[in-house]
């Protein structure tokens, strides 16, 4: 099976950062995940301990460039304390 090389604009080659920046068909799959979505964050803290379930969280999930970025915190209104997390 043959492959062609990736080219940029200018009719060279695309390097390696170029190529891998270039979102594909999981940035696809991804992106359908974007948007604001309520949250059941359940943790395990150690092999057969009892879940540990939190509620009334917040994921605003966004596209930067072929990665997603979750920022998850207490829904506005919900009695957990104030917290930001991020993730990639």
């Amino acid at each position: 099976m043959a492959i062609a090389p990736a080219f940029a604009e200018n009719g060279a080659s695309a390097s390696a950062v170029e190529r891998m920046s270039t979102p594909g068909h999981e940035a696809d799959e991804l992106a359908r995940r974007v948007g604001k979505w309520s949250v059941v964050n359940t943790i395990w803290p150690t092999p057969g301990a009892q879940p540990i379930v939190m509620t009334g969280l917040v994921a605003e999930r966004t596209m930067i460039g072929p990665f997603m970025q979750e920022v998850m915190r207490p829904a506005p209104g919900s009695k957990m304390p104030d917290f930001q997390r991020i993730a990639y």
